[in-house]
């Protein structure tokens, strides 16, 4: 090894080792900056009145309405406590309102439990930046691009005093994806792995309505073909996706034990779901300009918090991902 090389893992180590000293910093003096909201006690009778005068059950007769940040920890709790999830925000799968349930029910905390996902959120995209970047110090750095981004961070810190929890579903669907992403990546040296990234991605879509998602499994399962990697053990994996989907409403059928019963009442969610005005390329703008069109008037929303960083970081992931690719 000459004397140019020596010197340069020197200062690649030193280089990774302020980098990790940066984000962990960071990272802990935002949670100690907001420990409040991690500390104090999950009030269920103060979320069920708000839910109980909401929009959900009064209609237009409500005098205050809830939102998710609200609306998930008290369907959550309400779900971890024995509930029927076709009775609270039927609209959304039932793993993400579980786990917010569990935070409140055994930790004592709705938000403590995002602490977690942030982490768990860091730590997979460093593997993923690693197995792209091929170095330690360059995925370090696509890690603390990550995390002082005002975006992610909105993910565990609140934005407002206003904010009732910070226990939305966006987290915990983006901690199951990066997994499932990294185990099936792993999977091509370990085809047993597929199991794992099915499982994880099957958290994903019983996490939250998303429907970009239905493109996963025909966008993997080209990836595989293109990458000319055996398909078999995969395709079995996907049997994981329907259990977990099943397993997530095991309460659903506690209450209302019939198959068919739950086949009608995934059809209705379908269809209030396509009941709902959609509005096309509302994504783009929203990621572009920061404004966007509402479902239920149609007005223009304006987010306050969008600033172009949001498109830049957008642009650059795509970039990244076909260079990945």
């Amino acid at each position: 090894m000459t004397l140019h090389s020596r010197q340069y893992m020197i200062n690649e180590k030193i280089i990774t080792r302020v980098l990790l000293f940066l984000i962990v910093a960071d990272f802990v003096m935002s949670i100690i900056g907001n420990s409040g909201i991690y500390t104090r006690k999950y009030d269920h009778e103060y979320f069920s009145e708000i839910y109980s005068g909401s929009q959900y059950v009064l209609g237009p007769a409500s005098t205050r309405s809830i939102g998710d940040d609200g609306l998930y920890p008290f369907a959550g709790y309400y779900y971890i406590t024995g509930g029927d999830p076709s009775q609270v925000n039927f609209e959304n799968p039932t793993l993400g309102k579980y786990l917010i349930g569990f935070s409140a029910y055994v930790l004592g905390n709705e938000n403590l439990i995002y602490v977690f996902y942030a982490v768990v959120v860091l730590f997979t995209i460093l593997l993923l930046a690693r197995r792209v970047f091929k170095s330690t110090m360059v995925a370090l750095v696509t890690v603390l691009l990550l995390e002082v981004s005002p975006f992610f961070k909105l993910q565990f810190i609140p934005t407002s005093p206003e904010q009732l929890s910070i226990a939305l579903l966006d987290l915990p669907l983006l901690v199951f994806f990066c997994a499932g992403i990294y185990f099936f990546l792993e999977a091509f040296k370990k085809p047993k792995l597929y199991w794992v990234s099915s499982l994880f991605l099957a958290c994903t879509f019983v996490t939250k309505f998303f429907p970009a998602l239905v493109l996963l499994i025909p966008v993997l399962g080209a990836y595989l073909f293109y990458k000319k990697q055996p398909m078999k053990v995969w395709f079995f994996s996907l049997v994981t996706i329907p259990f977990v989907y099943m397993l997530s409403y095991a309460a659903y059928f506690y209450y209302h034990p019939s198959f068919i019963e739950f086949l009608r009442y995934q059809k209705w969610i379908i269809d209030w779901r396509l009941g709902n005005p959609f509005v096309v390329g509302n994504i783009f703008r929203t990621i572009f300009t920061g404004r966007y069109q509402n479902w239920w008037d149609g007005g223009t929303v304006v987010d306050t918090e969008w600033t172009f960083y949001f498109a830049f970081v957008v642009i650059a992931g795509m970039c990244g991902g076909i260079v990945a690719f």
